[in-house]
């Protein structure tokens, strides 16, 4: 696992996107716990999955569209889609991470996907791109970017704004940490990112992770964990930056 990393807005352009992407995250959070009555209580995942308990005793009939977005954490992106994922013959690592973050999205394949590389060769683009699939199937994902993670985390343990937020990162069926690496190290961070990681992976529960970062620049169990190749696959990819012009 020499390379592991990407993030599909750069340090530059990113911020104004993920600025608008949160305002989005929130108004849908707002929608949906006006229309469910969510709020303080055992997680959005289990409400979810309580929720569904009831439609099949035939106790409700919701629409939780809005609340598997709410949970995703991102909107719905017509663009960021497995169809419009560009490969090119002269990079089949494109290929090969097009296709196991569709197969894994499908529960195929094993738990553990690690897509990693440079910077714009695409792997955010993958990751909500399987987002979407999963939504669209009607699972249970959260997508997030490992500075978003870490600092949900933070508020829930220290700001109590919303309970079990931990709960919903270790429950859902599939885990997505986008930019894993660039996060500040210090010790709750990975002490939190490690646990988080450890946990999924004691479990067996679905997890990709897209980074930057050498594996000799992880923490040490994360990255074992990440390439154990008896629970997990890790696919390098090898090709130049769409933003610096590849067609």
């Amino acid at each position: 696992m020499e390379h592991i990393g990407d993030t599909l807005e750069n340090a530059r352009s990113g911020r104004g996107k993920d600025a608008e992407r949160e305002q989005l995250r929130q108004a849908s959070i707002d929608r949906a716990s006006a229309a469910f009555g969510y709020g303080l209580g055992p997680g959005l995942v289990e409400y979810i999955r309580d929720i569904r308990r009831r439609q099949e005793e035939g106790q409700a009939a919701y629409d939780i569209t809005a609340l598997l977005w709410q949970l995703a954490g991102i909107p719905p992106d017509p663009i960021q889609t497995f169809a419009k994922f560009k490969l090119n013959k002269q990079y089949p690592t494109l290929k090969e991470a097009l296709e196991a973050t569709r197969e894994w999205s499908h529960f195929k394949g094993k738990p553990f996907l690690t897509l990693a590389g440079p910077a714009g060769v695409g792997k955010s683009f993958l990751a909500v791109a399987a987002t979407q699939e999963i939504v669209a199937n009607g699972g249970l994902v959260i997508y997030r970017r490992v500075v978003d993670l870490l600092k949900e985390l933070r508020q829930d343990s220290f700001e109590q704004r919303r309970s079990d937020v931990d709960t919903d990162f270790r429950q859902v069926t599939f885990l997505i940490v986008d930019d894993l690496g660039v996060q500040k190290s210090s010790e709750w961070a990975l002490e939190s990112l490690d646990d988080l990681v450890d946990f999924r992976y004691s479990t067996k529960r679905r997890l990709m992770v897209c980074t930057m970062a050498k594996s000799e620049d992880l923490p040490p169990r994360i990255a074992d964990r990440l390439a154990d190749g008896l629970i997990g696959q890790v696919v390098q990819i090898a090709a130049p930056s769409y933003r610096r012009g590849r067609k």
